[in-house]
């Protein structure tokens, strides 16, 4: 089952990092992610999370461990977004 958890988290955390890397600005701001990427990344995470909650081919979670699973990666997605700012704003402060 942890297997399948970090499978899960993998996912969508991975697919995550994406919008977090692609822009020096908050995650929120344009430029917006384009809708082939956005198209993507949602339907794989989907997909990751079906695969994860029934087992196929690994060992099954549920719904709960799976909701409990897409809350932790959102906050940690946004906790991400939050300390690169902070980073950016320290560089720039220094004139690298």
């Amino acid at each position: 089952m942890i297997q399948s958890m970090l499978f899960l988290k993998l996912i969508v955390a991975g697919h995550s990092t994406l919008y977090i890397t692609r822009t020096e600005g908050w995650f929120w701001q344009r430029p917006y992610p384009a809708p082939l990427l956005l198209a993507a990344t949602t339907g794989t995470e989907i997909l990751g999370t079906l695969v994860a909650v029934y087992g196929f081919l690994i060992t099954p979670v549920g719904w709960k461990y799976a909701l409990w699973m897409w809350c932790y990666v959102l906050v940690e997605f946004l906790l991400n977004d939050f300390a690169r700012m902070g980073i950016f704003h320290r560089l720039r402060v220094r004139d690298f």
